[in-house]
Parts: C-alpha cells; structure tokens; sequence
C-alpha cells in the first residue's frame, strides 16, 4: 500500500494551478462593452453611433446582429438603427473564417424628443427673419449628441400672408415655399406686413404625425 505524500512543493504548484484556472475562468467573462453616444439608451428612427471597447485579446469583431432595425458598419464605426422604442438585442459574433457568437447586449431604444419649429434656415441668425428671406419652416429635433432638421416634405402648414392687416391669401403647403409664391411675398412685403404659419403638422421617423399646436408670425419691420 503506497502512501501519497504532500510537501510543500506539491501544496505551491496545486495552489499556482488554482491560480491560473481562477484567471482564465474570470477572463472568459463579458469583455465587451457598448455604449451609445447619448447616454444608455439609443433613439428610435435614427442612425445611432454606438462606442464598442473590445477586452477579449486577440480577437476581432467580424459582425453584430440586432432584432430591432438593422446594425450598419461605416468608415470603421458601428451605428445602430433601432425600428421601434423597445429593447434592442444584439448578438456579437468574431473570427471573420470560423464565425463564433461571443456575447449577447441589450440596450433600449426611446423615442426621439417632440420636433419643435424654426423658420427659414440656420442662416437666418444672420439675416435677420424678414420676410423677403423666409422660405418656409422646418421641423427641428434636438438630441445631447445632435441637431438635425427632418425631411422638408415632412412638414406642412397653413401659411398666411396679411397686408395693411388685410389677408391676401392663405394656403396649405408642404416643404419649402414654391419660387413663385416667395416672388409675391417679396414683391409685396411692406413694413407692419405679416406671415402666419399655423395648424403645423409633422411627420416623424417612425412615420407618426405629431400636431404642433404653436401659431408662428412674423412681422415686417
């Protein structure tokens, strides 16, 4: 009968053994971590661009998936394009031959803030809001990350114009105003002369039209 003797040798290389395992079992824990730029949530009809700092050694990420919207890889950054406000799932896969599932995220999509109006363009701040320079309204959306106005014929409006507190015409219109009717605008704008935009509608990026209850006039001086 043999009988096993430990000694101190054997106790330090069972514990350096311990040790190693200990390590590779911890490394093998979530090394990815995603971000947006906003905040921990992204918004809903947009493109978001999506921080992704990747901790695994040696490995590359080949592609990611979602279940909401679509992933899109441009000029070596990832953006994300969630189709609803929901929970965004994402599925990280490596090694660009042998493809492998390496982790699973979640992130939530929200909806984007209500648009609010602005006549004209950026431009305006310099030139004043004179009639003779509007040449519609816009429909604005402000984000921590970003401004952008929304597609021109996803707005439209009542416009009216007012000489000597006299209307002369109004009527519905989408997008920008047409060359022609700016021509008469500019043509007839006198001092004290209004333009009124009003009943304003919206279409946002999810296709929804939201109602922006705010009369916008501005007065010739």
């Amino acid at each position: 009968m043999k009988i096993l003797i430990i000694n101190k040798r054997h106790i330090i290389k069972l514990f350096i053994f311990l040790l190693l395992f200990f390590i590779i079992v911890k490394s093998s824990k979530a090394q990815i971590i995603i971000n947006s730029l906003s905040a921990k949530y992204v918004y809903a009809g947009i493109k978001n661009k999506l921080q992704i700092n990747n901790y695994y050694k040696n490995t590359i990420i080949d592609s990611i998936t979602t279940d909401n919207g679509s992933i899109i890889y441009e000029n070596n950054t990832y953006y994300l394009h969630p189709n609803k406000p929901d929970y965004v799932n994402m599925n990280i896969y490596i090694n660009k031959n042998k493809k492998k599932l390496i982790e699973t995220k979640k992130i939530i999509a929200i909806s984007l803030p209500r648009p609010y109006v602005g006549i004209g363009s950026y431009f305006l701040e310099y030139f004043g809001c004179k009639i003779k320079n509007i040449n519609g309204i816009y429909a604005i959306i402000d984000i921590p990350t970003d401004r952008f106005m929304l597609e021109h014929n996803s707005i439209s409006y009542n416009i009216s114009f007012f000489h000597s507190d006299t209307l002369m015409f109004s009527r519905r219109q989408i997008g920008l105003i047409e060359l022609e009717l700016r021509k008469i605008l500019i043509k007839n704008a006198a001092k004290g002369d209004k333009i009124r935009f009003d009943d304003i509608k919206v279409i946002g990026k999810l296709g929804e039209q939201i109602d922006i209850d705010y009369i916008l006039e501005i007065t010739e001086k």
